[in-house]
């Protein structure tokens, strides 16, 4: 850490991470504190472990929203990791029996502005996640209950209280309605007419939280809103220059989320002699007070257009709209309701139109990066197996898909794009049993609820409810509501926009990025590869039904730098290459195949080939320099795919077969999928100048194991991961064979190895 004060200079270490000291977090100084990455963490983990003083995470939490806002001014690129991961550290410490208020309140209105890019979209659900991430060590029911003096237990109460119980934050939603109940009872016993502030019997500072919750969780009879509404009626009448309490009635009932309770708390806001801005920013924060306001300006046009606090009603209602979708409606409303405006009127619609649009623009460069910390720390990276199974009312004929992964290379892109990839997805699907929703796998996908389109075997489209599309976090399952039942035989097809994420970190599961370093020049390069059988699946890739059972043809296409060698399943039929660095390699439709088979890898590669026997192409591919070490595994790639064909009596069925040998593949051997095996070059390939006969067995099994899964596990495959050790069982027996045809001379080593008790670096994790 960078520190000011009047000691002599601290020699500086030769450790990176080690080479600041601090010396007086309350040094005088007029400077800004920026940490490098390495210090940042560490300064977080004992942030977690031990606690820092209180002026630390106060000039933490200050000095990386500076950054920030410097990098922005200065038009420079800049991440919010950093201060997303302050955000959820500066509570998260053993010391959490005096949470500060002045804390707080620099915390509080970053997590809000946060929670504001996701509140209108498909991802919502996750601020609920991001609040108890971040307060969910500090929170304790006991500050509904304790009573202190201090003024500053008190005040952050007063501040955080409400956000707790609008994010779910622990139970605070059941404490809040219980606090409420007490306030009832004890106003009822006290036989109050006229509010709360007298006769509520439980500390003003809790009040706002209270409130909130008996509004946001009404029962079914709505019996909550119709007593707040009572109490801040008799408050109003008896002290009115009392404002405290019955603002926080109306605060509270601005939580509630019933369409016909919002137009009571809307009209009691354009009556309210308070400031507009006020009243109408408690409504900001509720998911769904947007649509009620956008639907009482529709309803009761003059009332709202010549309301004196429309500026504050449209801010209010258009506070987290970043869409194509609410930017169309609100031009619509907009140019339906110009009669109605004078010139002042219509340049604040022209100021909120300029702000949705500004949104749009900023959430397309920023959300990509921001979304993936979100999943990262937020949301299961993956389950080995995932554990719940869809509901099997479709099935899959087709995926017509179309991937472009954003990877160093010679096309230019966003460096907020950086390690992502654009996703379009045509599925074609059958429907087996009747059924009024559609469920289907999505995990770590960013899904643009606007591009979901269901169409009817004739192109037609068929309405879907895209506002009511829902995630399961937990099971990577998404769920998309259609407005009428689908009937059964009847084929449908559903088309998805997406982005999603490359993993950042070799030897991971799922999209992810390779490095290599050429031998003849030293530069670095990147590869784009893929891994299913574990882990985040392939519904990490695109929306589809993510089981071994379900069966679908794939069409593939891929957009790529074009400099790069694009690689599926199957054989490519053509590449088109743009002048903007991208090029687009398109590949033959696979025969019917299980999801977690589909394969695609991207990088500069150079490749051996040859023909089997059986008239099957054979190819090896590596980074550019290593393919020469690949000979020997096409050579049993060759004599694996012959001795399977003759000894079953069964061609294989696709048109070719890829090896490619990765620098950091996601396990130590290879994975099987159909027609591209992947795997790490330690199993793949050998320098026959160097290699000793265990080494050479070793690789020439793997890649006979691999060999053998295109017949068992990929052409016919088990319906569920519980008896993939069929597969493998037969892999390890058939691979020995496959062996002895190719290399007859070798049959004797063959016997004595099948007889010994070896593992098979092979993807065995189910």
């Amino acid at each position: 850490m960078l520190t000011f004060s009047n000691i002599g200079p601290i020699p500086c270490p030769y450790k990176a991470r080690n080479r600041w000291h601090v010396v007086s977090y309350a040094s005088a100084t007029y400077g800004r504190v920026f940490y490098d990455d390495e210090s940042l963490k560490s300064v977080l983990e004992k942030i977690r472990s031990e606690d820092v003083p209180l002026g630390v995470k106060i000039t933490l939490v200050g000095d990386e929203v500076a950054l920030i806002e410097r990098q922005e001014t200065k038009g420079l690129p800049y991440s919010y990791d950093r201060l997303l991961n302050v955000l959820t550290s500066v509570y998260n410490t053993p010391a959490t029996e005096d949470p500060s208020f002045t804390l707080a309140d620099l915390v509080l209105p970053q997590m809000e502005f946060f929670a504001s890019l996701l509140r209108d979209s498909i991802d919502a659900p996750l601020i609920n996640r991001f609040f108890n991430k971040a307060f969910g060590k500090i929170y304790r029911p006991s500050l509904w209950t304790e009573e202190t003096r201090a003024w500053n237990a008190n005040a952050f109460k007063y501040a955080f209280l409400p956000y707790a119980v609008k994010h779910g934050v622990g139970n605070a939603p059941d404490m809040a309605k219980e606090i409420y109940k007490t306030i009832q009872t004890n106003c009822v016993s006290r036989q109050s007419n006229n509010g709360t502030s007298w006769c509520a019997g439980v500390p003003t500072d809790i009040r706002r939280g209270a409130y909130c919750g008996a509004a946001k969780y009404d029962n079914e009879i709505a019996s909550n809103f119709v007593s707040l509404m009572n109490f801040y009626s008799g408050e109003v009448q008896v002290n009115p220059y009392f404002f405290q309490e019955y603002r926080a009635l109306m605060e509270g009932m601005a939580c509630t989320e019933r369409a016909s309770q919002l137009r009571t708390v809307i009209r009691l806001f354009l009556s309210s002699p308070l400031k507009p801005t006020m009243v109408f920013g408690w409504l900001k924060t509720n998911p769904k007070a947007s649509d009620a306001l956008y639907l009482y300006m529709k309803s009761k046009p003059d009332l709202v257009v010549q309301y004196e606090g429309l500026s504050a009603y449209l801010d209010a209602m258009t506070y987290n709209w970043r869409s194509t979708r609410r930017l169309q409606q609100f031009m619509e409303l907009h140019e339906k309701l110009v009669p109605k405006m004078s010139n002042a009127t219509k340049n604040i619609f022209t100021k909120y139109e300029k702000r949705i649009r500004t949104n749009i623009e900023w959430s397309n460069k920023h959300m990509p990066a921001i979304m993936r910390w979100m999943y990262d720390n937020l949301v299961v990276i993956g389950q080995d197996p995932w554990r719940k199974r869809l509901p099997g009312k479709i099935t899959p004929e087709l995926y017509d898909v179309e991937i472009t992964p954003y990877i160093p290379g010679s096309g230019k892109y966003s460096v907020y794009r950086n390690l992502t990839f654009d996703g379009k997805v045509k599925m074609t699907f059958t429907v087996k049993e009747e059924t009024s929703e559609i469920v289907v796998n999505a995990h770590r996908l960013l899904i643009d609820t606007d591009s979901v389109v269901l169409q009817n075997n004739r192109n037609e489209r068929i309405e879907i409810s895209t506002t009511e599309i829902s995630k399961d976090y937990d099971n990577g399952i998404l769920t998309i509501p259609v407005a009428s039942k689908l009937s059964p035989g009847n084929s449908y097809h559903l088309l998805i926009s997406y982005y999603g994420f490359i993993f950042d970190k070799p030897f991971h599961q799922g999209p992810d990025i390779n490095y290599n370093f050429y031998e003849f020049n030293g530069k670095q390069g990147w590869i784009f590869t893929t891994d299913f059988e574990g882990g985040p699946g392939s519904r990490s890739l695109l929306v589809c039904c993510d089981e071994p059972a379900y069966k679908a043809k794939f069409e593939i296409s891929v957009r790529h730098p074009a400099d790069m060698t694009a690689l599926s399943n199957m054989i490519n039929t053509g590449t088109v290459v743009s002048k903007d660095g991208w090029a687009v390699t398109s590949f033959q439709q696979s025969p019917v195949m299980s999801s977690y088979l589909l394969a695609i890898c991207v990088g500069h590669f150079a490749s051996l080939s040859a023909v089997s026997e059986s008239g099957v192409l054979v190819r090896a591919f590596s980074w550019t320099g290593m393919e020469k070490y690949a000979d020997f595994s096409l050579k049993v790639m060759a004599g694996a795919v012959d001795y399977m064909t003759k000894y079953f009596k069964y061609d294989f069925p696709l048109s070719k077969l890829d090896m490619v040998a990765l620098p950091q593949h996601a396990d130590t051997g290879a994975m099987e999928n159909w027609g591209l095996i992947l795997g790490n070059y330690k199993s793949l390939m050998v320098d026959m100048d160097y290699v000793d006969a265990n080494a050479l067995g070793r690789v020439a099994i793997v890649v006979a194991h691999e060999v053998v899964h295109q017949w068992f596990g990929d052409l016919v495959t088990l319906d569920w991961w519980s008896d993939i050790f069929l597969n493998e069982g037969f892999a390890q027996y058939w691979s020995h064979y496959g062996m002895t045809y190719t290399f007859p001379e070798q049959v004797g080593y063959m016997v004595w190895d099948k007889m010994r008790t070896r593992t098979v670096p092979h993807m065995t994790r189910r």
